[in-house]
């Protein structure tokens, strides 16, 4: 008899049956909270409910090449759990420059861009003009998650480049009307992380393009997971948010 994966979860089972790929992870600590479970530590908590890889990234640091470079020494030292995204910070950094140094030089796989340390207005204000950043990964098929930063024209601009928009479950009204743009995906890695709005979210985009993302070690991967798999969806769409997309965008061999 086949287990489903949510009552092999409730069962208190590793989802082994199920490629989970998780699509936010921070590497480090963030200063302004607590988290008990960082960097390789966070290994143990992962096999405890079955999630293979993380998406890591080094926004936590002060300096991102420094963190970039972290994050490149922590992925070459387990390969077969982390995968390596670059930061960019524009205040330090040639954009473009330290991108493809991360991609060309680091094999980093995906970018995360956030407006918390990246200036919110900096955009705005046209202090830095991204478009050849977002250029240079559709080109290179790296996709970015995105944490504020990148607006709707540029998601329209750049129909080449998969943009991840950060907890992006809790933005549906964003989403309608970003619906016909088959590079707009979420993750679920959203502070109130409410069952409803994941399901709200594939009857707008479908589960094709939601991914799978905890924001640990600032939050819990098991809770993460429940939301999935408590959220009234298949099992097929399930498995697509908590792995297969993730693994196409990044093409991982299975």
């Amino acid at each position: 008899m086949t287990v489903s994966l949510r009552d092999a979860a409730l069962r208190g089972k590793p989802l082994t049956q199920a490629l989970i790929i998780d699509w936010h992870v921070h590497l480090g600590r963030w200063l302004l909270t607590y988290s008990p479970v960082v960097d390789e530590a966070m290994f143990a908590a992962m096999e405890r409910v079955g999630v293979s890889k993380i998406c890591v990234n080094g926004s936590f640091f002060p300096s991102a090449r420094e963190g970039n470079n972290r994050v490149a020494e922590f992925a070459r030292r387990f390969p077969e759990r982390a995968v390596p995204f670059a930061f960019l910070n524009p205040y330090q950094n040639d954009l473009l420059d330290e991108l493809k140094r991360c991609v060309e030089e680091l094999g980093m796989r995906g970018l995360k861009v956030h407006s918390m340390i990246q200036g919110p207005h900096s955009r705005d204000a046209g202090l830095f003009d991204w478009s050849p950043v977002w250029e240079y990964c559709g080109r290179a098929g790296v996709p970015v998650l995105a944490h504020g930063i990148v607006h709707d024209e540029d998601i329209r601009r750049h129909p080449g480049t998969v943009f991840v928009i950060a907890h992006g479950i809790g933005v549906g009204l964003r989403m309608r009307g970003l619906r016909e743009c088959a590079n707009a995906y979420v993750d679920t890695a959203w502070t109130q992380t409410r069952a409803s709005s994941l399901k709200e979210m594939v009857e707008i985009i479908g589960g094709e393009r939601i991914l799978w993302g905890s924001d640990a070690p600032l939050d819990d991967f098991a809770h993460r997971l429940g939301v999935v798999l408590d959220a009234g969806l298949s099992e097929e769409e399930q498995r697509k948010i908590l792995g297969l997309n993730a693994a196409r965008l990044l093409r991982l061999s299975l």
